[in-house]
């Protein structure tokens, strides 16, 4: 009779090891997983977007999702989008005159990429209006939580003063030689993005596009890109900062191509440098 009690307390505690040994073990596979599919990160960032607060709101296509989201910067992406994927889900109170929009320049031609057709899906919704249900509130929520900071809290704390890198990249795009004309489908594409802008010019936001360094050539993807900006800069009077030709992939790391490795120390620098230079556009516009 005295063994009951010892044999019950060791089963409980060998019932609590296995739980925790097969909590570990998933864990473990679920990071893997979030590691190589950035589609469960993109659409675990999109439910919370409308959370996000700052002055500066970074807009763009899986390139700009590598910019992890920091103190006043607000990031929100679509991979394969251009900004105009990510825009429906910036807070309307976001958009206001104390605030600037960097628009990812390297993918302002692409339009709205078949991911949206994710936002769509019910499970998405519903994470969106009810939190309990969001991604990042499942029973790998602090996982995910992790992967989508890409460090802890502490470290991300130390990088939010990262310095800028010291060049001034604002830049008359409009020099650039434009083309004779442009296919129908950039003709489009121009059309919405043009009619994009202004609408949030007329809310009273300064917009401004920026042009992300790469190591790769950015004409090889696509040939009008150049011309595409400089046209849109031309239409809308908005401002061009050309980190591409002015600052050059030298001081960046990336995972491949285009894509910047968020963690890197120097990531956070050139996110810091988007914003510095988002403020700045913004000070001279309402500068008497």
């Amino acid at each position: 009779m005295k063994l009951r009690p010892i044999l019950f307390a060791f089963v409980v505690a060998l019932c609590f090891a296995a739980q925790y040994a097969a909590r570990r073990h998933l864990e473990s596979r679920q990071a893997r997983l979030f590691l190589e599919n950035f589609d469960i990160i993109s659409a675990a960032r999109l439910q919370v977007a409308h959370k996000q607060t700052g002055d500066v709101i970074i807009l763009g296509s899986s390139q700009t999702e590598r910019l992890i989201p920091g103190e006043g910067i607000v990031v929100v992406s679509m991979p394969g989008s251009s900004f105009l994927g990510g825009l429906p889900f910036v807070p309307e109170s976001l958009i206001h005159s104390n605030a600037t929009m960097v628009l990812e320049g390297n993918r302002l031609l692409n339009g709205i990429s078949g991911y949206v057709a994710n936002t769509e899906k019910p499970w998405f919704k519903v994470g969106r209006r009810m939190p309990c249900f969001a991604l990042t509130s499942r029973p790998s929520s602090l996982l995910v939580s992790f992967i989508q900071h890409g460090l802890s809290h502490g470290k991300l704390q130390s990088q939010a003063t990262a310095p800028s890198f010291d060049v001034s990249c604002q830049t008359n795009f409009a020099a650039f030689a434009s083309v004779a004309q442009f296919s129908p489908e950039t003709t489009q594409t121009l059309a919405d993005v043009v009619h994009a802008i202004r609408s949030l010019q007329a809310s009273g936001v300064t917009v401004c596009i920026a042009i992300y360094p790469q190591t790769n050539d950015l004409t090889d993807e696509n040939s009008e890109i150049f011309a595409a900006i400089a046209e849109v800069s031309r239409q809308t009077q908005c401002p061009v900062l050309d980190y591409y030709h002015l600052l050059g992939s030298a001081p960046l790391a990336f995972s491949d191509t285009h894509h910047f490795i968020s963690m890197d120390a120097r990531t956070f620098r050139f996110r810091n440098t988007l914003a510095r230079d988002a403020r700045t556009l913004r000070r001279q516009r309402w500068e008497p």
